[in-house]
C-alpha cells in the first residue's frame, strides 16, 4: 500500500510538471498565432522593400497588437536596417494595409515599432537644394560659439553665419602602430579592394574636408598628424647636433636595434631678431643620437626657450631657421 501511495505521488508530480512545463508553451501559440498569420505578408514586404531600396534584409515581426480598430506592429530591430524616408514610410504603411489578411480585413494599420522605436522617428531628412541647413530632431540646435579663438587668422574674412569660433574634432581614420610580433610598423585597418582605411579615409578627409571646414571659419583638432610629407623642418633656438658625435654613440651603443646609420641633426642655421629673452628650461631634441630615452634623461628640460612681449606694428619681433 505504501509502495503504491508513493508511485501515485510521483505520478502526480510528474503530470504537475509536464502541464507546467507546457502551459507557457500554449500560451505563446496563442500569442503569436496572429503573428504566424503575419508572416507571408512579412515576407512579400521584405521583397518590396529590398527592390525600393536596393538594399537586402530579412524582416521580422515580433508581436502584433489589437488596439480598438487598429492593429499596432511590433517589428523587429530588422525594420532599421533599410534607409526610411518620410516618403518610403508613408508607402510601407500602404503595402502592409494592403496585404493585412482577410480575417483582419476590419481593422486599419495603427502605430509601427521597431526595437521599441516608432516608425516615424526612423525617417532621414531629405536632401535640400536651396542651401538652407536640413531639418532634423537629432540636429544640434544654438549651438554655443566660443568668445576665445584656439587661433585666429587676421588676415581671412570672418563668416558670422558661417563657423567662426567653432570647434571641431575630427579623426581622419586610423594610423600605423608597431606590431610586436612581426617586429614593424603595420597600418591598423586590413587592406580592402587594394587600399587600407587609414589611407583612403585620409585621402578625401585632408584635402577637401578640413579646408572646407577651415574656410567656413571653424578651427579643426586632428589627432593624427595631417602632413604626409616624410621630410621635417625644425626651427630651434638650441644648437644643432655634430653629426660624427652623433655616429660615434650609436656606434658604440652594445644593443643590436641601435646599429645602422642615424639621421641626425647635423647642422643648421638660426637667427632671431627683435627684443626676445631667456624664458628659463624648455624641451630639447634629446633624440638626435638614441631611439630610446635612457635612465634619468628629461627631454622638457634639456633646452632653452626664449619669450618676446606681444607684437606690434611698430615693434616687431621675427624669428626664422633654416636646417640643412
Amino acid at each position: 500500500m505504501k509502495r503504491q501511495s508513493i508511485i501515485f505521488a510521483a505520478v502526480s508530480i510528474a503530470i504537475l510538471l509536464s502541464t507546467a512545463i507546457s502551459c507557457p508553451a500554449d500560451v505563446q501559440r496563442k500569442k503569436s498565432r496572429i503573428v504566424m498569420d503575419f508572416e507571408p505578408v512579412c515576407t512579400t514586404l521584405d521583397s518590396l522593400i529590398t527592390a525600393r531600396t536596393t538594399v537586402k534584409g530579412e524582416l521580422a515581426l515580433k508581436a502584433v497588437m489589437k488596439r480598438g480598430s487598429q492593429l499596432d506592429f511590433y517589428f523587429t530591430v530588422s525594420l532599421g536596417d533599410w534607409p526610411w524616408t518620410a516618403e518610403d514610410i508613408s508607402w510601407f504603411k500602404t503595402e502592409l494595409k494592403k496585404r493585412i489578411p482577410g480575417k483582419y480585413r476590419g481593422w486599419s494599420v495603427g502605430n509601427i515599432f521597431s526595437n521599441g522605436v516608432r516608425f516615424e522617428r526612423l525617417a532621414m531628412p531629405g536632401p535640400g537644394r536651396d542651401g538652407s541647413p536640413v531639418q532634423s530632431p537629432y540636429r544640434l540646435q544654438n549651438h554655443s560659439r566660443t568668445s576665445s579663438p584656439i587661433v585666429e587668422n587676421m588676415q581671412k574674412p570672418t563668416f558670422r553665419d558661417g563657423l567662426d569660433n567653432i570647434h571641431i574634432a575630427m579623426w581622419q581614420s586610423h594610423g600605423r602602430y608597431y606590431e610586436q610580433s612581426t617586429g614593424r610598423w603595420e597600418w591598423q585597418r586590413p587592406c580592402l579592394f587594394q587600399t587600407a582605411e587609414d589611407m583612403f579615409t585620409q585621402s578625401f578627409v585632408l584635402p577637401y574636408l578640413v579646408p572646407m571646414l577651415e574656410n567656413a571659419g571653424a578651427y579643426v583638432f586632428l589627432p593624427r598628424e595631417r602632413d604626409y610629407r616624410r621630410e621635417e623642418s625644425i626651427v630651434d633656438n638650441d644648437p644643432s647636433f655634430d653629426r660624427t658625435e652623433a655616429m660615434s654613440y650609436a656606434a658604440g651603443l652594445a644593443c643590436s636595434q641601435y646599429e645602422g646609420a642615424y639621421t641626425v641633426r647635423g647642422s643648421g642655421q638660426y637667427t632671431e631678431t627683435g627684443r626676445w629673452a631667456d624664458a628659463g628650461t624648455g624641451f630639447a631634441d634629446t633624440a638626435w643620437y638614441m631611439k630610446v630615452l635612457l635612465h634619468l634623461l628629461k627631454p622638457a628640460q634639456r633646452g632653452k626657450p626664449n619669450v618676446s612681449a606681444a607684437v606690434t606694428a611698430k615693434d616687431s619681433a621675427l624669428r626664422s631657421g633654416h636646417l640643412t
